[in-house]
């Protein structure tokens, strides 16, 4: 018997620093304002944002790896209770994936699944390859190469993975609002993982420091700085470093405070054959701050929306672009405002509802709904 589609459900990380939890977020929150939402998720013990708060439409029902606790803990019973058109899980190996497959014969009786595939590779945990989906969605071509040896290729959809809005800023206003000075160049970075992804940075910017001045402007938690980190960048005066995990209000001023973005890991984290995007970048290329971004895996379906650099060198080389307002930063942010309004997250959902609508059909699961597909963000 056919049903139209009222009732869709989520399983994955939400209101986290993780980018699962930004595309569950990004297009969730669109799917919210045209259907009964529900949004399966870990608890917050692993990089929670400060500040938010849950939507009624989340249910807290297990724990993510990693956790201070070091056990798996897992209520099959909202899974099994609640009602729902349409599964959709992504990234099932970083919560209880062994409580998930006992229940997951049960979900499969009243509903098709769809699986959002963020694996940088192809899992290797065997329990994953137990779970059978009518449908998987993966961002763009080299994620389908991956696993289409692994699943027939009609089974695989490309959705792209969606940006925040288009949101220019206010530089001025903003500077104020962080009381940040007004009269100097600022140049953006935050991690998790500063160490390898922020230090490394210091001595060639402080070279360039040298004959162009900027204050150095780096926002990461304390808890991810140990004593020794800290005294490093205290002996640079051009370095500002404030301790903030801020939710993403707040971090929109801090790319409309700054002239340029840095995105840096160190090549050796990217293993050959692994595929990824940034989800920081992806959020945040709509506050049409110039993106600096080192070559990787990360950023190779942006083309120009990005300035990209090979090393330490080019990095400066870019910007000190940045700072003389060389006509490659108009061309960048030109590339970067086409590619968000292009996957801007009110049509990325709008694809995804006319996949359910469409393609997921073919068993009679779903009616189609006109009105779904004059979807409006």
């Amino acid at each position: 018997m056919d049903r139209k589609l009222t009732k869709i459900a989520i399983f994955s990380k939400w209101n986290a620093a993780d980018g699962t939890a930004v595309l569950a977020e990004l297009v969730g929150r669109e799917l919210a304002k045209r259907y009964e939402l529900t949004v399966f998720a870990p608890f917050n013990d692993v990089k929670p944002l400060q500040g938010i708060r849950d939507e009624d439409y989340v249910i807290r029902c297990c724990n993510v790896q990693g956790t201070s606790s070091g056990q798996w803990t897992s209520d099959p019973k909202p899974f099994l209770e609640k009602d729902y058109d349409i599964f959709i899980p992504q990234r099932i190996e970083w919560m209880p994936i062994e409580e998930l497959v006992k229940i997951y014969p049960k979900i499969k009786e009243k509903t098709k699944v769809i699986y959002v595939i963020h694996e940088i590779k192809l899992p290797e945990n065997p329990i994953f390859w137990k779970f059978e989906w009518d449908a998987v969605v993966c961002f763009d071509e080299r994620y389908k190469r991956m696993w289409k040896e692994v699943y027939p290729e009609e089974k695989i959809h490309i959705i792209p993975y969606p940006c925040g809005s288009l949101r220019r800023g206010d530089k001025n206003k903003s500077r104020m609002e962080l009381n940040l000075p007004l009269d100097k160049k600022i140049v953006f970075t935050c991690s998790w993982y500063p160490s390898t992804h922020v230090l490394p940075l210091i001595p060639p910017l402080a070279e360039l420091n040298k004959k162009h001045p900027f204050i150095f402007l780096i926002v990461v938690a304390r808890e991810y700085f140990d004593d020794k980190m800290l005294e490093e960048i205290a002996g640079y005066d051009f370095i500002e470093w404030w301790d903030d995990m801020p939710p993403a209000s707040k971090m929109d001023k801090y790319f409309h405070a700054s002239d340029a973005y840095i995105f840096y890991k160190p090549k050796y984290e990217f293993k050959p054959g692994q595929i990824m995007v940034s989800s920081s970048i992806l959020s945040y290329l709509g506050t049409m701050t110039p993106v600096l971004a080192i070559e990787s895996p990360h950023i190779q379906p942006l083309g120009g929306a990005v300035m990209k650099f090979s090393d330490m060198e080019e990095l400066k080389d870019r910007l000190v672009s940045v700072f003389e307002g060389k006509p490659v930063v108009n061309e960048t942010l030109k590339a970067a405002e086409e590619y968000v309004v292009r996957n801007s997250k009110e049509k990325v959902t709008q694809e995804y509802i006319e996949f359910i609508l469409k393609d997921m059909r073919s068993n009679m699961l779903i009616k189609e709904d006109p009105s779904a597909l004059a979807f409006e963000g």
